[in-house]
Formats: C-alpha cells, sequence, structure tokens
C-alpha cells in the first residue's frame, strides 16, 4: 500500500511526468513513426505541464461517410427500441459478421440499453454500457473495429470531462436531438436513404412500405431541442 501511495503522488507530479516525457523523446527519437511532444519545461511546474502543439487526425475523420449514416441510424433505433434493428447496424458497422443470428442476440441488446437507460433517457452513461457491452462479447461473436476503439475512447474521454464539469450531463440528450436533426435536414443521398429507411416499415403480405407518422413525429420533436445553435427548415 505504502508503495502504490507513493507512486500515485509521484504521478501527481508533473515534473517527474516531463521528465519521463523527456526520456521517451530522446528513446523515440530516430523513430519515424512515433512522435513524442517537446515539454517547454520554462513553462511547467510540479502542477502544470506545458508541451507542444500536435495537429493530428479527428476520432471522427478516421469513419467513412457510410458508417457515420449507420451510426445516426443507429441511436434513432435505440431511442425507438427497435433492437434487431439495432443489431443489424452493428452488423453494417462491422461489430458482427454477415449472416449472424440476429434474433438471438437482440434480446441481449435490449437488456444492456434497458439498463443503460434506467427509468429515463437522461439516466444513460456511455462507460456504463461499454462494460455491459464487453460482457456481452464473450457470449455472442462481437469484435471492435479498429478504429472504432478510438471514437470510443474519445467519447469516454468528453463524457468524463463533462460529468466533471455538470454532474447532470447526459451524451445521449444531445446525440438524439443532433442525429434526429441531421436526418431530417442533411440533403446527403445516403443520409436521404437512412431517413427513408426509418420512416417507412414494410407491414401487410405484400410488404407494401408504410409512413410511420409516429417516427416521423417523435423525430421532429428531438430534432427541435438539437442545441448545436442552428436552425432547421422542414
Amino acid at each position: 500500500v505504502d508503495e502504490f501511495g507513493a507512486k500515485l503522488w509521484e504521478e501527481s507530479n508533473y515534473e517527474v511526468e516531463a521528465g519521463h516525457i523527456w526520456n521517451f523523446g530522446r528513446n523515440f527519437a530516430e523513430d519515424p513513426n512515433v512522435k513524442i511532444p517537446q515539454v517547454y519545461f520554462e513553462h511547467s511546474g510540479r502542477r502544470v505541464i506545458t508541451m507542444e502543439w500536435i495537429e493530428g487526425v479527428k476520432s471522427t475523420d478516421l469513419l467513412t461517410s457510410r458508417q457515420r449514416d449507420v451510426m445516426f441510424r443507429a441511436i434513432t433505433h435505440v431511442s425507438n427500441s427497435e433492437y434487431e434493428e439495432l443489431v443489424t447496424d452493428f452488423v453494417r458497422l462491422g461489430f458482427l459478421r454477415p449472416g449472424v443470428d440476429v434474433k438471438s442476440i437482440a434480446p441481449a441488446m435490449a437488456d444492456i440499453w434497458r439498463d443503460s437507460l434506467g427509468t429515463s433517457i437522461r439516466d444513460f452513461n456511455f462507460r456504463f454500457i461499454t462494460n455491459r457491452f464487453s460482457k456481452l462479447m464473450f457470449q455472442f461473436p462481437f469484435r471492435v473495429p479498429e478504429r472504432f476503439s478510438l471514437v470510443f475512447r474519445a467519447l469516454l474521454m468528453q463524457e468524463g470531462i463533462c460529468i466533471c464539469l455538470n454532474p447532470d450531463f447526459s451524451i445521449i440528450e444531445v446525440a438524439l436531438p443532433y442525429a434526429s436533426k441531421r436526418l431530417l435536414s442533411d440533403p446527403d443521398p445516403s443520409m436521404r436513404r437512412e431517413l427513408m429507411s426509418i420512416v417507412f416499415k414494410e407491414e401487410g403480405r405484400d410488404g407494401r412500405a408504410v409512413l410511420q407518422w409516429s417516427r416521423v413525429k417523435d423525430l421532429v420533436e428531438m430534432a427541435r431541442q438539437a442545441q448545436d445553435g442552428a436552425s432547421m427548415q422542414l
């Protein structure tokens, strides 16, 4: 316990951390595939560390436009409790292989989302659901594509920062209105197709597509709650 306490205290000393970064930079100086930021020691101390700004790649830029479109669709499937459709979205995103038994996975998916949403959608916690999904991966043939692992890490970090600033913050309360607004207002043909697949549902023996007015109404009401500051023309 004493050793753990000493190391924990050491980790909170940014002068020590700055020394570690400097050592890493020296060790990897000849490796063109590794970039270690420069530390500005004159502007650093025990409580703050100042490093070089490095231009990187946004985690969302790692995804294709098709993957982003499917993610928007998946968010609406969550809000409508359409778990078989949600499993299909996971197939399209590469988390499950094509041909997987959707009906066998949907009940487990429903349990996870119901538990994560709690008594209301405001109770949703992204860290909780990632922990539940890690257990689900031992029961079903789930896999996490490399690019999505970076996106999830960024989401977890952003959610944690927002909750520290505002304990009542709910990431799903921000994501749902934004996704709904994008589906309704984005003129991109791929987004139009995703919208049509949500608001139309095959019914009857002939499989005729019928407009689901309740879904349209829910999307519009949710989109009006978007907090991105932009107006929406319907």
